[in-house]
Order: C-alpha cells, then structure tokens, then sequence
C-alpha cells in the first residue's frame, strides 16, 4: 500500500499498490488531472506521516485509454504509475508487490470475484463521509462483501459489470471512502492476498443501499501487460531498468517533450521508441501521440487512414485517401490510442480540400495532400489527449529538397499493420523507426516523382514502414524538444522488392496549408458539384429535376436548379410579391409558420394567395390558388418573440392536380418512433438545405427572383450558441454554421428545411427566426416537424387526405459527381416584418455505400 501526495504540501489525496520496483497501481481519476512531478508517492508506512518511509517522485503517468474524466460512469478507471527511481524492494521487508489477477479463459470476468467473495479494503481515506474529517493518520481496513452484479443496489450504481463490480454490507455500516480511491481492495487466497479490484466511487459513504464499486482489475490484464511489456504474470520481475529494451538489451529512447510549454509537437507522455532493429515497429507509450487523428468512413466503424491535428479546426492527410469522397462520407476521431474506443473525440468532416495539383490518375503521388475541416472543433487547451502537430516552416535559405536531410532518424506512427501478413489493423497506436534516404539513392530515384515534393526512408533491416491503415498519418522528426511533422504517409513500397515507402514532403506546402487554414478565399481547389439522384417512385420529396450543390462553404447560398424543388410554396399578402415560404403537404394543404400569418383577419384571409410550380417568382408558369382557411396550432404563442409551436396549415380553396404534373410535388413528413426520439430529429451534425425567396442579407432591401438553397448543419441542443437563442428543444431545433455566413432570413420564414433521406429530400423543419441573418454564433431556429406529425396529419385526415409517404421505395438512389472550375453565388434572402430568421442553402453529400466500399478496397490493396 502506497499513499499519493501532493507535493506542494504532502498532502495525502489517493491510496495506490506496489506493483512492481517502478510502478504503481492506482485510480485514472486520481491523477488525469495531474503532472507527474505534482505526484510523490510514500511506501512502508502505516502512518502516512511517518518520516521513515520511503519516498519516490513519478515521472510518467500511463491511464487507461478508454477513461473519459468526463464521464460519470468512471469507466476504465485504471492507471500506472512510473517512479523516477526504482524502490528496491529486494532490500528492503517493509515493502512488498500487490499480487493481481491471472485470469485463464474461459473463466468468466464479470464474476471475478464471485459473489459473496469476503474482501478486504484497505487507506488512509475519510472514516465517514464528510470533507470536514480528517483523513487518519494510521492506515485502515475494512470488511466487505462482493455483491452480486444483478442485485438491484448494485445495478443501480455500477455502469458495466465487465469492468466494474460492487461491494459492501447491506445494512451499511462498512466502506471505503474519500481518500481512499485508488486503494487496493483484496481477496484471501488461503496462502497470500490477491489484489482483485481498485477503489473507484460511490455514493456518499457506507450508506445502506449504496455500495462502494470498485475497477475489476481481471479485466485488465492485457492493458497492464502492454504498459509494462518486460513483466510476466503472476511471478512479477522487474529486472531490466526503465530505459533497456528487454529484447536487445540496447538502450530505449526517451524524448524529454514539455506540452505546457510547447504549442505544437508535444503530447502528455514522452515518446519512447525501442532500438531500430525491433521487428514491424512497436506499440507507442500512451498519449505520447495525441496529435495522431483515425479518419474513418461514416459507412465502417473501422479505422480508415491516419492524419494529424493542424489546429482545433483542421486535420492534415493524404489526398489518395480522401479522393472520390464526400465530407458526409468522413469522420474524425481524435485522443484515441486504441482506435476502436468509443472514449475519443468524434468530430464530422464539413469541407475537403484536397491540392488543387494532386492528380490521382497519374499514379505519382504528387501533391498527395490534403485538409479536412471538422465541426465542432476540436478544444486543444488543456487537453491531456489531444495536440498540435508542428509543420516546416523554413526560410528561403533552407533547401527544402534535402529537409529532412539524408540519413535523419525519423518515426512514422499509425494504426496501420506495419508489415505484418496480414491486412488486419492492431488496435493500439504503433511506432517504428526509419531513416531518410539520399534524393540520389538509385532505390529511391526510381520511386519518387519529384524531390521538391516527396522522400524516400529506409529501415536497417527493411522489414519496417508504413502498410495498410498508416496513409495519411505522420513521419516525424524529433528537433530537441518537440516533434516536427516532415511528411505525410503516401505510398507503402515494397523494400523487399526495392520499393521504399515515399512520403509528401510537408515543408514544400508549408504556404499552401498556411493558405488554406487562414483563408479559404486563397486556394484555386476545384469545387465538386453534387447531383442528388432522387427515387421518383417516391410519392413525395423529389422535384422534377435533381437537385444541385456545390460541395463548398461558399458564403450565402446558391441558385436553385431549375423545377428542383418543386414542392416549394411562395405566400402572398395583397400588395406584396413575396411574404412567407411553404411547402405541398397535398391536394388542399400547404406547410407554413404560424407567425406568418397568425395576424390576419378573416375578411382578409380572402385575399392571401400561394404560388407554386417556379423556381423563378416570375414565371409565368406559375399556379395560383386562393387561401380558404387557417390552422394555426392551438398552442402558438410569439409571447417574448419565443415562437412556441410556430406552424400553421393553409387550405386552398381549389386543389392541386398533380396528375401529369411534374412541376407539383410534395413534402415528406416522417412520423418518429418511439415518439421520444423525436427530440433528436434531425440528429445533432446532420447536412440539412434551407431554401427560400428571402432578402438576401439581414439588411437587404430587395427579394431575389429566383429560388435560393444553402447548406447547413445541426448544431447541438445544448451547445451554447444553441442555448442563447432556442426557448424550447421539444419543438425546435437550431442549425446554420458556427462561423457565420450561412442561414435564411426574413422572407423565408414558413419555408422548408429539407435532410436527404438517400432517396428523396425529408421535410425535417420549419424557418421560424433568428437574430440576424447568417451571424456568426447565432444560429436560425426552426420548427422541429417530427413532433407536429400527428397534429398535421389528423387536420388532413379530416379531410379525407394524407401525409406521404405511404408506399416502400426499393429502388436506390445514385450520386454524380461533377467537377467545375470555382463559382460566385449569392447569398439567400431574408426579411418581412414577421421573421427575425433567415437561411440559405447549400447541401449534404451522399455516396452510394458500394461506391465507398470499392474506394476502400482499392485503398487496401494498391499498396497504400
């Protein structure tokens, strides 16, 4: 048994066990909030004051990479402590080794230690719980009892019976407590105690009802193994020191980095890589490289390619890997070392831009680079698991053809098999080192396609490099006390075939990525168009035509193709061109706000008309129809411009005929269920178009004619610009873009906002308000559809008519890609008397899951 002190003062805040000369088990909430020279740990005490115990400093903090500190569940809550020096435990009989678990499957986990198992709990913790006692000076113990993982006070605490479990009296009375976390609680084994589990949380202190629960270390045997990969179980040695590699003997670096002082190319733990010649690289010390990003694809929950942390809003990787994609196709995540935990920071990716000299067909990997922008951004300060990379930035003077110069000691990490015999991606981060070649070496002349733009590395023994899973990731060069990142992950090779793996060589694109970053405005990349192949065996959400985006942040919106939203509705007051916007619901009914037309009188709803069938307000094609009757909801109220339940039904006095009539189409509403879902509908991030006749700018004075769409985005009910201007989440949802630039405004109010379903366009809400138009940190608002379903449907049901759909689709959908040269687009409109919001459009990307599933594939296997 170990007490954590503070050094400051030495004040005892967590319990620990000795697990081996240099290392200690402890509780991951303990310390993640700590640096390791905050920590000094005091063994062979049994009271913790005593000035003869012995003493050691921590250097290196190892926490389980799935523990989230900002998770209540306490989950993984496991960690390893290093010690600066070792303890000497053959010398001295006060201190002895914790003995943990040697589970041998198929023994059952989740009931070890079985129920009913007497154990004891042992620290210098609180004795009731109140932060006005003191902890005790002389360590205490306590008896509990393993409660069964199905007992109902035991379910009610604990998260997951796999990783944790329970104990205590049931009548109360016994428990660990504050100060005691990070303790060991044991198990008798008839000859020697065996540590079975860490003191975790609870709830108060031996409360009846409330059991202490405890991290169940069989669960973590392999973790354990792979931190301290020179111990064997159960007869612990600890026999090599800290920095000798247990396979050669030869020395293991270890690279000093200061990430409080560093703003890029430093990570929490230090690195430590093993001598060169260690077969297919090795496992990297946890958050040594917290800058290393999994890029997967939206349609696999695998890791795809590898990237790098550029700032909180922007991801460096290869443009192979990315080539061919949709930014709805990609996500991002970030803080992992185990690329297959759920604990990390999944971020979605909004824009690619990909070198606007990258040719993929040419098979040279020129230019192969590339930049996702993510949202929400990543929060970088204060991370312990997330960190800059650093990129070149060299003066003129520096030829950047010799950067890194031959011969350099470089690292590559990534997730990728490092050249294993098979394809299968390990779970853990891996490292390996490998040397820059000479420009002029025969083997990389006839590898590389340009020096100014790629290098060549090499390995002592050839059996190391980037494989399948590493494209995209870093090689780094370490430059005395921080990693600089010289390149990205390009192209695999072959060295047995005398093919080295080539990289992009970053400080060539220093100015380009600069470009991008700080002004999307200065890059000449390409813009894909994106055509949405719409099902027209659907009976509503698709136009006549397909509808058209541009895959760009373009500011404002664009031109709507021509009869591509042909369920779109112009309202009209008399003596106004343009009022409202609305959708078809059917024969009789239109969508709108409320608060359009909440104020008529009946004598003048006579004279309210709509307009369909144009995208232009103009054509002459258009169709008139008189309104007839209102239905606003029963429960809408704009009482401190809240908009509670802003929506509203129109009747015509004349039905549409949609009969052989492809210029009419109507709106889909689905109805969600469980109907407690449907707070999350749209979902948090999903790609969302807002289209509309609205003023163009908050301050406008003039409508556009034709019919304007912007791309938008979910944000988040709880996220704070979300927060300042939403009153109720039940009814209404926020979207737009974080920075601005992008939204509807006065004159779309009562408009769609439309979500591709991968068929047909749903509608998921109604333009309602906003502060301002297309301000930043001030989203639009809208009616959330999915809980106004039954209400709409029962007012058309009364008269005889129906939501669509009602038929299945079973024809899939397609996407075309067309690439075009940059385009200028208006933004769309906004303004009547009656709306505060306003939006534009610009919209989602989809791809055919058999499309990402080939791209994938030939990923694989050309060798990248």
């Amino acid at each position: 048994m170990v007490s954590l002190q503070d050094r400051s003062d030495n004040s005892h805040f967590c319990g620990g066990s000795i697990f081996s000369d240099s290392y200690i088990l402890t509780a991951a909430h303990c310390v993640d909030d700590k640096t390791p020279g905050n920590i000094l740990i005091v063994a062979g005490v049994h009271n913790r004051s005593d000035p003869h115990g012995v003493s050691r400093e921590v250097d290196r903090i190892y926490i389980h990479p799935d523990w989230s500190s900002f998770s209540s569940e306490r989950r993984h809550d496991i960690a390893i402590l290093h010690l600066s020096q070792p303890l000497e435990l053959a010398s001295n009989p006060l201190l002895t080794r914790t003995c943990v678990p040697n589970i041998q499957l198929p023994t059952n986990i989740e009931s070890y230690p079985s129920n009913g198992t007497r154990l004891a709990a042992i620290g210098w913790g609180n004795i009731r719980h109140s932060w006005l006692d003191n902890s005790p000076d002389n360590l205490h113990q306590v008896q509990v009892f393993t409660i069964d993982n199905s007992d109902p006070i035991c379910n009610k605490s604990l998260y997951d019976t796999q990783v944790q479990f329970c104990a205590a009296l049931y009548e109360g009375g016994k428990d660990t407590c504050q100060g005691d976390s990070g303790g060991p609680i044991l198990q008798w084994l008839g000859d020697r105690w065996e540590q079975v589990g860490i003191t975790s949380f609870g709830k108060g202190c031996a409360l009846e009802g409330d059991p202490g629960i405890y991290t169940r270390l069989a669960a973590y045997h392999e973790w354990i193994v792979s931190v301290l990969n020179d111990v064997i179980f159960p007869e612990v040695t600890d026999t090599t020191t800290d920095t000798t590699s247990v396979m050669t003997g030869e020395p293991t670096e270890i690279y000093d980095c200061y990430a409080t002082t560093s703003t890029c190319g430093c990570s929490w733990n230090n690195v430590q890589i093993s001598p060169s010649r260690i077969i297919n690289g090795e496992e990297a010390i946890h958050n040594s490289w917290t800058m290393v990003v999994s890029i997967r694809l939206n349609t696999s929950p695998h890791h795809y390619c590898g990237g790098t942390i550029v700032n909180d809003s922007y991801i460096l990787t290869a443009a192979h890997c990315v080539d061919g994609l949709f930014p709805s196709n990609l996500s991002v995540r970030a803080g992992v070392y185990n690329h297959s935990s759920t604990m990390g920071y999944d971020r979605r990716v909004d824009r690619i831009v990909i070198h606007p000299n990258w040719i993929a067909s040419d098979r040279t990997y020129r230019n192969d680079i590339a930049l996702l922008h993510i949202y929400p951004p990543l929060m970088l300060d204060g991370w312990i698991n997330l960190a800059q990379t650093c990129v070149p930035k060299l003066n003129s003077s520096v030829n950047i053809v010799n950067y890194p110069l031959a011969g350099t000691r470089l690292a590559i990490v990534g997730w990728g098999s490092m050249r294993t015999e098979t394809i299968m991606l390990p779970d853990n981060l891996r490292q390996a080192r490998v040397f820059a070649m000479d420009n002029d070496d025969l083997i990389c002349q006839r590898s590389i396609h340009d020096a100014r733009q790629q290098f060549c590395t090499d390995s002592f023994n050839r059996s190391k490099g980037p494989s399948h899973g590493d494209s995209g990731g870093p090689i780094m060069e370490w430059k005395g006390n921080h990693w600089e990142q010289v390149g990205i992950i390009s192209y695999s090779g072959c060295p047995e075939e005398g093919r080295p793996a080539i990289y992009t060589r970053l400080a060539y694109y220093s100015d380009w990525i600069e470009s991008v970053v700080h002004g999307w405005s200065n890059t000449s990349t390409p813009l894909p168009t994106v055509v949405y192949r719409c099902d027209r065996t659907s009976t509503c959400g698709c136009g006549q035509n397909d509808v058209t985006l541009l895959s760009s942040r373009i500011v404002g919106g664009e031109d709507a193709v021509e009869a591509s939203w042909s369920m779109m509705v112009s309202l009209r007051f008399p003596g106004t061109v343009h009022q409202c916007g609305g959708t078809l619901l059917s024969e009789s009914f239109i969508l709108t706000a409320a608060h359009c037309v909440v104020g008529l009188s009946i004598d003048s709803i006579m004279n309210v008309t709509v307009a369909v069938g144009m995208t232009n307000r103009s054509d002459p094609r258009q169709i008139i129809r008189e309104i007839d009757h209102i239905y606003v909801h029963p429960n809408y109220t704009s009482q401190s411009l809240e908009f509670h339940h802003d929506i509203a039904l129109l009747h015509v006095k004349t039905p549409f005929v949609y009969t052989n009539n492809q210029r009419l189409a109507k709106t889909c509403i689905h109805r969600i269920d469980p109907p407690a879902l449907t707070i999350q509908h749209p979902r948090n991030g999903s790609r969302l178009a807002v289209i509309g006749w609205g003023y163009l700018k908050s301050e406008g004075f003039f409508l556009p004619e034709m019919l304007k769409q912007v791309e938008v985005y979910t944000i988040d009910n709880n996220h704070p610009t979300c927060l300042n201007s939403i009153y109720d989440t039940q009814v209404q949802f926020c979207a737009g873009i974080m920075e601005g630039g992008k939204d509807s405004c006065q004159g779309d109010s009562g408009g769609p906002i439309f979500e591709w379903t991968g068929r047909y366009w749903e509608q998921v809400g109604i333009v309602s308000y906003g502060k301002g138009c297309a301000d930043a940190g001030y989203p639009g608002i809208y009616t959330r559809l999915s809980y106004y379903y039954h209400w709409i449907n029962d007012i058309l049901q009364n008269q005889d008519e129906h939501l669509e759909p009602l038929n299945q689709i079973t024809r899939p959908p397609s996407t075309t890609i067309i690439t075009t040269q940059p385009m200028t687009f208006s933004r769309t409109p906004s303004t009547t008397s009656t709306s505060n919001g306003n939006k534009n459009y610009q919209n989602m990307f989809t791809v055919e899951i058999i499309f990402l599933i080939v791209h994938a594939l030939l990923l694989y296997y050309s060798g990248f």
